[in-house]
């Protein structure tokens, strides 16, 4: 069973309504590589979208892992299994 995961429509938001601007150093190559993936299979190549919905696999992940969960990834047959590892899951 596989859960829905995202942030709703409030997610950029803190809680006095602000909009918090975040910037970040990142490779152009990798940057142009998740853009045409995404641009490939959904359409969608906005920066800001993309940084969404990272912040929000990424939050989930680390909750995930707070609660001695472990993020793993297989192929549809749940199989090849292959654990994410890294020092945020470490908790």
């Amino acid at each position: 069973m596989w859960a829905k995961i995202g942030l709703d429509g409030d997610y950029n938001r803190s809680l006095n309504g602000n909009i918090m601007e975040l910037r970040v150093k990142i490779d152009d190559q990798f940057v142009d590589d998740i853009k045409s993936k995404l641009q490939k299979k959904l359409g969608e190549t906005s920066g800001t979208r993309i940084t969404q919905d990272a912040l929000a696999l990424y939050k989930w992940a680390v909750d995930e892992a707070s609660k001695g969960r472990v993020i793993v990834s297989s192929n549809p047959e749940g199989n090849d299994v292959q654990r994410v590892v890294m020092p945020a899951l470490n908790v």
